[in-house]
């Protein structure tokens, strides 16, 4: 019995050997390649946390009411974070990431299914920082609870520039819309088209909304896609894919005119600021978004609940294709056992099509 228990008891020793040797060399490299915010970012405090994101190197976030952790961001009603590429004490205009999307698509996974009529979940791009009448970094006077440098297509915050609303949302309606402005002198924009080249899911019965009854049940995550199609490096197109499971919803943004959207090939170019916020109040506030079908609701209390987004995604080339045409889309469509759900002025509301985003 003896020789049996140091028979196995060297055996044990012998596994636990080989397998710390072969987990340590594992961990080091995962622990390495991961950003350790508690290390990298002590004392930063704008910072609300560190986001992972496939295809574009990981940032860290700053802002307020939100926090990030790996892939996953929890946001909170009023919160507003902006991705940094290094940890700062402070806003500062050398440290702000600039995605360059032309010809690429932006993904991610959100939940929306305790953000209510009302409120407004906003993931977009502007072209922060803005720039002064010489070119110059400009962090604004008047930025009405912006934070510095910010800007928009509606001078919010008191400065002009480009803006492509990627998603403003909640579980009653999604609209993307992008903006373009007048041609800048030394970078600074002096005026831009606020109302935009919108498009809206409540434009399309049964599109969206919370409920096994809507192509996209907002009870549940649901995935965004938006590509930027470039030709010759100008911008071309902008299709916006909201996808759950096998079913589909798209906003392929027909009615946006090619000198509309080519006005924004500098902005995608040069790169661009990812911006997300939470924000509403009264219904009047929010009525240009979700009305109807929501109706006198208030952002605020269980209604102002908890939103997530993760798994954001930066895939690298896609396609040089213009979705503004007619033609693009019926050579896209081919039968499959995909529901889509289309909202253009000249196509019908739903039709069965496969639109191969991945492979774009």
């Amino acid at each position: 019995q003896p020789r049996v228990d140091l028979l196995f008891s060297s055996a044990a020793r012998l596994f636990c050997s080989v397998s710390a040797m072969t987990l340590i060399p594992v961990l080091l490299a995962a622990w390495l390649s991961y950003p350790s915010f508690a290390a990298e970012c002590e004392g930063g405090e704008v910072m609300v946390g560190p986001l992972k994101i496939d295809g574009y190197p990981d940032v860290w976030l700053a802002g307020e009411n939100a926090t990030g952790t790996g892939d996953h961001l929890e946001i909170r009603h009023n919160a507003g974070v902006t991705p940094f590429t290094s940890c700062e004490e402070e806003w500062l205009p050398g440290s702000i990431a600039q995605f360059k999307l032309l010809g690429r698509k932006l993904s991610f996974t959100v939940d929306l299914s305790s953000v209510g009529c009302a409120c407004n979940l906003a993931v977009y791009l502007i072209s922060s920082p803005a720039l002064d009448n010489n070119g110059k970094p400009h962090a604004g006077t008047d930025r009405q609870g912006q934070p510095p440098y910010y800007c928009d297509a509606n001078k919010v915050g008191g400065q002009w520039c480009p803006e492509i609303e990627i998603m403003e949302a909640n579980n009653h309606a999604f609209q993307a819309t992008p903006h373009s402005c007048e041609k800048p002198v030394n970078g600074h924009y002096s005026a831009c088209d606020r109302s935009g080249c919108h498009q809206n899911t409540r434009d399309t019965d049964g599109a969206y909304g919370p409920g096994d009854n809507f192509t996209i049940d907002t009870r549940r995550k649901f995935d965004v896609h938006t590509d930027f199609f470039e030709q010759g490096g100008v911008f071309t197109g902008m299709r916006t894919t909201i996808q759950q499971q096998k079913r589909q919803v798209i906003l392929d943004h027909s009615d946006c005119s090619a000198e509309y959207l080519k006005a924004l090939t500098g902005a995608l170019a040069d790169g661009m600021s990812l911006r997300i916020t939470y924000w509403g109040s009264t219904a009047q506030t929010m009525a240009w978004l979700d009305s109807p079908p929501c109706g006198q609701q208030v952002c605020s209390g269980e209604n102002a609940g908890l939103a997530t987004i993760s798994n954001v995604k930066v895939t690298p080339k896609i396609a040089a294709k213009s979705l503004t045409q007619r033609q693009d889309l019926q050579d896209l469509q081919s039968a499959a056992d995909v529901e889509t759900s289309t909202s253009s002025s000249n196509l019908p509301s739903t039709t069965a099509a496969l639109w191969p985003w991945v492979a774009l």
